[in-house]
């Protein structure tokens, strides 16, 4: 879920021109700024379609009829899997290359929290989500995490060891962090990168945001933030084996399943910004999702969304690149810091990891307690349900599978 960090710090903007593109922007933002969590959310719930369309599309993508197609898609719809609609088309379930055993490894995503939260405590839960809270954990364990410099709440909270940022008088605060590199700004209990945030600058009178322009404090803390509280962390540096796709940070999804006798890394993925982008995660459009090996680090497969589906990317859209076959950067180390992690949440028998490739090696951004199977099937092309998959589940208790 989430937010990925730029890297390099913009050149220095002057007074004046702080002070003209501050201008500029509240006449283009008067009407228009929002909560950066409410217009994440709105941008991501408008890649949804009615169901009549992806019917459409398949029939005339696969050759197919709407009636075999209608067929399969209820039979898989009740199998264990319990596919919907839109997954069944966005997951390529449908198209005639897939056998019937290929379709039956694909799982929904909305089976997702019934079956974690039969295998896991999910008391343990706000460990994960609260970010102030696995921040301090992480910190304290010696597991390379990004420096937590402050947080912005409005509210009573109060968090100890961290500047407390409520009012104009508190953004000075930032305004003297910011002058030694950008600040990344994510809400403390978000998910999906929802709202994530970008300060590359602030003055006496506005907040300059990445990808929004200038903002007044005001508006900056009444608009932008809103009601949320947001983490304060200083940005990391993208990995130089990487920096020729753009200096937004990708992450690996890792996903790990634990058991007394091990912790395995069965799937991983990296999710790729591109454009302007703030963060990696695969709802933003033209973001592009791989399948890793687990083993060697490996990317193995390339795809984006299209307004329906998947489809496969040859080149990285920056540096024009093949992006099949590279080497990820520190995969030992990141394996290592993820069998760490995961026996901190030991309880935590199913859990992924989001880390980010940076240029002091592998660090942990968020551990979650679950993780959704529509990440690694989107990268794929295939279900999760592979049998090692599955015998996992089996010997959690859950036979259904």
């Amino acid at each position: 879920m989430r937010p990925r960090l730029c890297t390099h710090p913009p050149a220095p903007l002057s007074p004046n021109a702080l002070q003209s593109s501050g201008h500029k922007a509240d006449r283009s933002r008067s009407m228009t700024m929002q909560s950066s969590i409410t217009a994440d959310t709105k941008a991501h719930e408008a890649a949804t379609r009615p169901a009549s369309e992806y019917f459409l599309y398949a029939a005339r993508q696969s050759g197919r009829s709407a009636f075999a197609l209608g067929r399969e898609f209820r039979r898989l719809s009740k199998a264990p899997g319990k596919l919907t609609l839109e997954e069944y088309i966005r997951y390529g379930v449908y198209r005639p290359e897939h056998s019937d055993e290929d379709r039956a490894r694909f799982v929904s995503n909305k089976m997702h929290w019934p079956l974690v939260r039969q295998i896991n405590p999910m008391t343990f839960e706000d460990v994960c989500e609260d970010k102030f809270v696995s921040s301090r954990m992480f910190e304290g364990s010696g597991i390379p995490t990004p420096h937590t410099l402050a947080v912005i709440d409005k509210g009573p909270r109060l968090y100890p060891g961290l500047p407390k940022v409520s009012d104009d008088d508190g953004l000075n605060v930032l305004a003297e962090l910011v002058q030694d590199g950008p600040l990344f700004c994510k809400e403390v209990r978000g998910i999906c990168s929802f709202g994530v945030l970008v300060i590359d600058a602030i003055d006496a009178t506005h907040v300059h945001l990445r990808g929004r322009g200038a903002v007044t404090r005001a508006a900056f803390l009444s608009d932008a933030v809103g009601d949320a509280a947001m983490l304060v962390q200083r940005m990391e540096r993208i990995h130089p084996a990487l920096s020729a796709w753009g200096d937004t940070i990708p992450t690996v999804r890792v996903v790990m399943t634990c058991e007394e006798d091990a912790v395995r890394l069965p799937i991983t993925v990296i999710k790729l910004p591109t454009g302007d982008n703030l963060a990696d995660s695969f709802w933003r459009p033209g973001n592009i999702s791989c399948d890793v090996d687990p083993e060697t680090g490996v990317i193995r497969t390339a795809r984006r969304k299209t307004e329906l589906e998947t489809e496969h990317v040859d080149t990285h859209p920056t540096s024009g690149t093949p992006i099949i076959g590279t080497q990820l950067p520190g995969w030992d180390a990141l394996q290592d810091l993820a069998r760490t992690a995961a026996r901190i949440h030991q309880p935590l028998r199913y859990q992924t990891l989001d880390v980010a490739l940076t240029d002091r090696g592998p660090v942990l951004i968020e551990i979650n307690a679950g993780g959704g199977f529509d990440l690694p099937q989107m990268a794929m092309g295939k279900g999760v349900m592979t049998d090692a998959f599955r015998a996992f589940w089996h010997r959690c208790g859950l036979t259904d599978l």
